[in-house]
């Protein structure tokens, strides 16, 4: 009896107990992978994680929380710093959890990097500013009925007023004034435009000038090759980031692969590549099993009942 005295004092005296905390981070990071969903890294084994579509801040290696998963949204700055939002009231934390600053009610915060320095841009109700990675001002931009982010430079935007688009700068400097046009959709990694203007769309490049002339009932940036698909009077060819036509707009169907266009024309398939030469005519039944990246295009077609395996 004495004995088991002794070791009891020796127990409770040694710390040899776990504390409800301890227990608790043993268990997280035991199950950590089970306790959590969409693990981005901040640093050093700090995640943002979700659960219940809620996000939190949780340290992989030993199961601290250094905030619970409460928060509507969290995005990481850089690796010390972590933006989140909770009822729509954004404040910037440290990687352990510490609100470091209050930034305040805000429709949306987007956070990008122009070059190594991360960048907050705010929103509400058409209101944009933008911030440096601590929350201090660079620019209030003002009301607009819309602003976009030159994802391609992240140093520009393109800024909507009625019909009226314009390049700004981070300043909030004019770059360029585009014109006006009833849409705009940005092309930033060709540094063009898709417009529209009444029920015509054409193509402009970044300084406003017109590369293809709005006469198009359509046009689609083609995703695999980068070039665009012009529809005219349910007739469909190719122009190149320059405006240049490559492929007559004269077929019926245009497919898009990555080294090869697919055309159509009087119900019959053939074979273009990205520089427009017909490389079979229009003569084969639609291709099947088709493989493709940007270094081989095989397909399988038929012509007068007899199967061929095409390698272009």
């Amino acid at each position: 009896m004495k004995f088991l005295l002794i070791l009891i004092m020796i127990f409770s005296l040694t710390g040899c107990g776990k504390t409800e905390l301890e227990k608790k981070q043993e268990y997280v990071k035991k199950n950590f992978y089970e306790i959590f969903s969409q693990y981005n890294i901040v640093a050093d084994g700090i995640y943002i994680v979700s659960a219940n579509e809620k996000f939190g801040l949780v340290n992989s290696n030993d199961g601290t929380i250094y905030a619970e998963a409460e928060y509507d949204k969290m995005q990481k700055i850089d690796g010390d710093n972590v933006l989140s939002a909770k009822d729509y009231k954004y404040v910037i934390m440290s990687k352990t959890g510490d609100v470091k600053r209050e930034l305040g009610y805000y429709d949306n915060i987007r956070v990008y990097h122009n070059g190594e320095q991360p960048r907050l841009l705010t929103y509400t109700a058409g209101y944009y500013t933008l911030l440096d990675g601590s929350g201090e001002l660079i620019t209030d931009f003002g009301q607009f009925d819309h602003l976009a982010l030159d994802t391609s430079k992240n140093d520009r935007f393109v800024i909507q007023r009625g019909t009226l688009f314009t390049i700004i700068n981070e300043e909030g400097n004019q770059i360029s004034n585009l014109g006006r046009y009833d849409e705009l959709v940005p092309d930033f990694e060709n540094e063009k435009f898709i417009g529209i203007k009444g029920n015509k769309k054409g193509i402009i490049k970044n300084n406003g000038v017109t590369v293809v002339q709005f006469t198009c009932d359509d046009i689609w940036k083609a995703e695999k090759n980068g070039l665009y698909v012009l529809v005219r009077d349910n007739l469909m060819g190719v122009a190149d980031a320059d405006g240049k036509i490559i492929i007559p707009i004269k077929f019926t169907g245009i497919d898009s692969y990555e080294k090869i266009f697919i055309v159509k024309e009087n119900d019959k398939y053939g074979f273009c590549d990205l520089e427009g030469n017909l490389l079979t005519e229009c003569v084969y039944e639609a291709p099947t099993d088709i493989k493709s990246d940007k270094e081989t295009f095989t397909c399988k077609v038929q012509k007068d009942g007899k199967i061929f395996e095409l390698s272009l």
